[in-house]
Formats: C-alpha cells, structure tokens, sequence
C-alpha cells in the first residue's frame, strides 16, 4: 500500500528531525539495560510456537533485512520498489543513543542460529504538542510470509508494551496504534489483543483508525 509507505517514511523522518547524529555508539552502549531484557525476556516466553525464534532489540547491520521485510508486508504487487529510500531513511533514524534510545526502538524477531530477520516492530513516543507530553505508539507491524499464524504478531505487540510499561525513565500505561481502516487482519489483531478504538483528529475521512490500550 503506497500510502502505508509513505506514512512509514514521514514517521522516520519526524524521528530524525529530533535526532542528532554525531557518532555510532560503541558496542556496550547498544547493550539493553535490565528492564528491557526483563520485557524482551517475558515476551519470548512460549508467546510465539516457535522456539528458535527470539525477540530482541535490532541491530544496525539489519536494517536491510528489515526494510526488505517492511516492503514484502506493506507494498502492493503493481508497486514500484524503493527499498533503498526506505533503507536509508530507516537507518537515519535509527536509535544509537539516549535521548534517541528513549523516544524511539525497533524490535526484532530472528529465528535460528543465523538470525535471520521474520519480524518487525517498532515503538515511537510521538511529541503531543497539545499537552506538552510523548505518546507511545507501536507501528510497521510485519512478519515473514512463512512465520505467519503462529503467534509472532502477537508476540512482538507485546514485547512492544512490556518494553514501554518497564521504561523506568518514562514510565507509561498506555499503548496507541494507527491502522487503515481497510487492514482487517491488522484491527483484528489489536482488538484481541484488546486494543479500542477512539476518536482519530488527524484523519477524517475514516481511513485511518486510531486505537488505545490501557497496559496496566
């Protein structure tokens, strides 16, 4: 879906704007700190059926494997493909340190001994100029075509708010999502996951739905 892609380059680049990019952290700066394992942790226990897959932070080095994995969900098949766009755009925002670490992440799923890549998401607290306060929202939700039905797409929605619940510099209790109105499967999905749906000021015209969770 073309507009699906550009929203998802308009969010990067909203996120880069806010980001200062003077160098790449060292190794153990990418290290997640203990509340964050503690989520990831909680996530990969029995929440997908897989059990060579593992949900964790994402590395730089794989942001192609993500970007390809983006364009596979998002793209429509008579689409011309702009992996590259979205690649670099994908690695400007990238998160390598605070306070870049805090406002946006990119969550993974990897399955077997090479980690390849079979799920993405990502969580950005979006700057609510209103009331002067960030928002958490989960987004480009997207598993590989032969990792589907099996739970990974719950389990990465979860890691998503276990991560933002134990955010111990930002505390949060609740979870928003954006969602064409015309992606069934996707509405489904949240609403099981008991996802309701609220008043959306920045569409109306309906196509784009906006839906709440309160995670505690």
């Amino acid at each position: 879906m073309r507009k699906s892609l550009l929203l998802l380059l308009l969010l990067l680049l909203k996120v880069r704007d806010v980001v200062s990019w003077h160098s790449l952290l060292s190794s153990s700066s990418l290290k997640p700190t203990t509340h964050t394992r503690t989520a990831l942790a909680a996530a990969n226990t029995g929440a997908a059926t897989d059990s060579n897959i593992e949900i964790r932070h994402c590395r730089y080095s794989e942001l192609p494997e993500c970007a390809n994995l983006i364009m596979k969900a998002f793209q429509e098949e008579e689409e011309e493909s702009d992996d590259e766009l979205l690649l670099s755009e994908m690695q400007q925002a990238f998160p390598r340190q605070e306070p870049e670490r805090a406002h946006y992440r990119m969550l993974v799923a990897v399955h077997g001994d090479d980690e390849t890549v079979v799920g993405f998401v990502d969580v950005n607290f979006r700057y609510q100029k209103q009331k002067s306060t960030r928002r958490p929202y989960v987004g480009n939700l997207c598993v590989s075509d032969s990792f589907r039905r099996k739970g990974l797409a719950r389990a990465l929605v979860q890691a998503a708010q276990q991560f933002v619940v134990l955010q111990s510099n930002r505390p949060c209790t609740t979870m928003y999502v954006r969602v064409e109105s015309s992606n069934k499967a996707a509405r489904q999905l949240y609403e099981r996951e008991g996802y309701q749906r609220i008043d959306n000021p920045d569409c109306s015209n309906g196509s784009m739905i906006l839906l709440t969770k309160e995670l505690l």
